[in-house]
């Protein structure tokens, strides 16, 4: 039962034990810190742990001969189901017969992508199409006076951009004023869905 919880422990998806770093100028390993995990993996592979467990029956041998045989009883009994739970849930077969596979199969195909992942998309999407609005629509009002009138063709302009497709992000013209200059000027703002820019 120890044997099998230790192993259990590696991940064979990641594959073989990544290769020690290359020694330093000089033939010295490089100082670094070795992470509880990699030591765990190096444990693992060098197989001492399982043959630890092996001769720890062994070394019981004689302090579980002096006991009940009730307590002796309960341990394998507990130990078997223990072993039959593990085979069942870790090996193909057993997968299959429990419907762990599954079951599995089925929360991963209900989960979306991380919620993260899927934000940071759609961040950097609006930061694209804001991009392209100031490289390729702004420029061509350069030279037109900040005002309301010069708003408004902005914001002409980024609604045709919209209708061709090229954006797809509700965006608004706005007229505002530069806090250090108190100079008006024309921005291009993401509009919610409630019309704040």
């Amino acid at each position: 039962m120890l044997q099998r919880g230790a192993l259990a422990g590696k991940r064979p998806e990641e594959g073989a034990a990544s290769p020690p770093p290359a020694p330093a100028a000089g033939g010295a390993a490089p100082p670094g810190k070795v992470d509880a995990w990699t030591a765990w993996r190096r444990l693992l592979d060098s197989g001492a742990l399982r043959v630890g467990a092996q001769g720890m029956t062994i070394l019981l041998f004689p302090a579980v001969a002096g006991l009940p045989a009730g307590v002796v009883l309960l341990w394998v009994a507990n130990a078997s189901l223990g072993v039959a739970q593990s085979l069942l849930l870790s090996t193909g077969p057993g997968q299959a017969l429990t419907g762990v596979a599954r079951i599995a199969a089925t929360a991963r195909a209900a989960q979306g992508p991380p919620v993260l992942k899927t934000l940071d998309a759609a961040v950097g999407d609006v930061y694209a199409q804001l991009k392209y609005v100031n490289e390729a629509v702004l420029p061509r009002f350069a030279a037109a006076p900040p005002g309301e009138a010069t708003r408004a063709r902005v914001e002409a302009a980024v609604k045709a951009e919209r209708a061709r497709g090229r954006i797809a992000v509700n965006l608004r013209a706005v007229l505002r004023k530069d806090v250090a200059t108190g100079k008006p000027y024309v921005a291009v703002a993401v509009e919610d869905r409630k019309g704040f820019a």
